[in-house]
């Protein structure tokens, strides 16, 4: 059996892909877990065969304001998922 750790609990491209998954004649164990506070950083990621990053804002808003948090979570934390995965295999 293959572990898949998806990222996003509430991510709509994940909620599908498992959906997916399910109806299939896989051998796969999906878990989700939320990177919306610190915890993820203490998930042991060693149990999984696969992480799948998903958690992202979708929309862009117009509002200037907005621009940092967009970065912070579409790009800094897509990077810090990446690195904590890496070296989970390294």
């Amino acid at each position: 059996m293959k572990r898949i750790l998806i990222t996003g609990s509430n991510s709509y491209v994940g909620k599908c892909f498992h959906e997916w998954i399910e109806k299939g004649d896989y051998d796969y164990e999906i878990d989700f877990i939320s990177v919306r506070d610190d915890s993820w950083k203490e998930k042991n990621l060693s149990d999984y065969d696969v992480v799948l990053h998903l958690a992202g804002i979708a929309h862009v808003s117009s509002d200037p304001k907005q621009e940092e948090l967009y970065y912070r979570v579409n790009r800094d934390l897509t990077i810090e998922v990446a690195k904590k995965a890496k070296r989970r295999w390294s």
